[in-house]
């Protein structure tokens, strides 16, 4: 008889101990069903990767699994089954997460709700955040995204006229016009890719309306009210555009584009016009970051004689150290640059390496490294 939550743990990871050494897991909380224990699972993988020709290994989370374990028998049974259909569902706990947590804070917001749409009101624009369920979910696991909408109202009606077809209903789903700006909010936050958030039966919700409310609040908001922004300066709404304005809904700006591709004069022009030489987006690049990824000497020079940071760091910890050692192949000129304008080779990254450490970082050569300590300038200045 399996009564105590140990006992239900051990259980459940000897039952997991049937995929070896491939996985990792941990049994993050149990559920007292009665005749059963509920466990949710944190999957781990090792993802093999290459680095710099050695094999290396790195653990990522993939995923989350429930097990149930029989009391009486200590039997475990994967997934969901009809007789582990007891207590809440997922589809309870989503209910019960939105009307306590995210409506709330929705209209905390500004938002007005209208079922599963969340719109901001503007005389201007429909505005609107709509979530959207999975197709799998099911009693067990509810899994959940939200779609953002910005869509100008005098470009809908232009629409409209021009098409002689009345739009009865703004669905924030459904592409309207051509340039009707859509995205999903794991695309814009610090996901940086479409992203569901998932909620499992009997387990607390906490967490998710925490995070999913986080982006909301934090990326999404911003982003929409950025596009309105935009938009009103490009049809004369309201005056100039924004020197900052993004480019894209990841939270780059103008000058996170013109430091990838762009010239030194570009640059130094986009920050005289009010850009931020400082200015990180959602994965934490700035534009010194995108200079290294393309080689760009030029605009990294201004950029680092506009004040920029040359140890900023982006969420992974990488510093434009750690990507021009990686991007540059070999190379020596932004390794060179970086260096001679104080950029720290000691800095560790998330996974624990420095840029000298990171694999293709042979790019930082130990002569470069020597010139560094000796006060040797590593650029010349003809």
């Amino acid at each position: 008889m399996l009564d105590s939550e140990d006992a239900a743990r051990e259980a459940v990871v000897r039952f997991l101990d049937r995929w070896g050494d491939e996985r990792r897991y941990r049994v993050i909380g149990l559920i007292d069903l009665g005749p059963a224990w509920r466990a949710l699972v944190e999957i781990h993988d090792l993802q093999r990767t290459i680095v710099n020709g050695r094999v290396e290994q790195t653990i990522e989370i993939t995923r989350r699994e429930v097990e149930h374990v029989d009391k009486a028998t200590g039997e475990v049974t994967h997934g969901e089954l009809v007789r582990d259909k007891i207590g809440p569902s997922a589809q309870d706990g989503y209910r019960a997460m939105m009307r306590q947590r995210v409506a709330p804070e929705m209209k905390r917001l500004g938002f007005i709700r209208s079922g599963r749409t969340f719109t901001l009101p503007d005389t201007n624009y429909l505005v609107a955040l709509s979530i959207q369920g999975s197709y799998a979910n099911s009693f067990m696991s509810k899994r959940f995204t939200a779609n953002l909408s910005v869509l100008s109202r005098a470009a809908l009606a232009e629409h409209e006229e021009r098409s002689g077809r009345s739009i009865d209903r703004f669905n924030p789903d459904s592409q309207h016009v051509a340039w009707h700006w859509r995205y999903r909010l794991g695309e814009i936050s610090r996901y940086g890719r479409d992203h569901w958030w998932e909620l499992w039966a009997g387990f607390p919700f906490d967490d998710v309306a925490t995070a999913f409310l986080d982006a909301v609040a934090n990326f999404a908001v911003p982003a929409m009210r950025n596009r309105m922004e935009i938009e009103s300066a490009q049809n004369g709404i309201t005056g100039v555009r924004p020197a900052n304005a993004w480019i894209h809904p990841n939270g780059s700006t103008n000058l996170h584009g013109l430091a990838w591709k762009g010239t030194a004069s570009d640059v130094l022009a986009a920050i005289s016009d009010g850009c931020d030489v400082n200015q990180a987006d959602y994965q934490g690049f700035v534009p010194l970051h995108r200079a290294a990824i393309g080689h760009n000497i030029d605009t990294a020079t201004a950029l680092l004689s506009s004040g920029a940071n040359v140890n900023a760091a982006n969420r992974w910890g990488n510093t434009p150290l750690h990507l021009a050692a990686v991007y540059e192949r070999g190379k020596q000129p932004m390794v060179d640059l970086l260096l001679a304008h104080g950029a720290d080779p000691t800095l560790r990254n998330s996974d624990g390496r420095t840029a000298l450490e990171g694999g293709a970082s042979a790019a930082i050569t130990e002569s470069a490294l020597e010139a560094l300590a000796s006060g040797e300038p590593l650029l010349r200045r003809d």
